[in-house]
């Protein structure tokens, strides 16, 4: 499944067939920048692999760096665990003037 293809799946779907895989998921297609690859590894999926993005890029030793820092910040990401989704906006400072 490409990386285009996992953004329109539903989100149930994307994170059931990363967590319930029997074999470690590697996406294999349609990574073009650093934030795709971040965005893989918040899926659930265990690697990317990584060709043309990096070998066709202006500067290729850059965009392997920006990948490597990606995948470190997708996987940092689920490790941390992100905050519940909300539908609406909420106050996160106090409802009072400050000072």
């Amino acid at each position: 499944m490409t990386t285009g293809a996992i953004r329109r799946a539903d989100g149930a779907l994307r994170s059931s067939i990363c967590s319930r895989a029997a074999v470690p998921i590697v996406l294999d297609a349609g990574i073009g920048t650093a934030s795709d690859a971040a965005f893989a590894m918040e899926l659930g999926c265990d690697a990317v692999l990584l060709a043309s993005a990096v070998t066709r890029a202006h500067d290729p030793e850059r965009m392997a760096a920006a990948m490597r820092s990606g995948v470190e910040a997708g996987r940092l990401a689920v490790q941390a665990g992100r905050i519940p989704r909300r539908y609406w906006a909420e106050a996160s400072s106090p409802g009072r003037p400050m000072g």
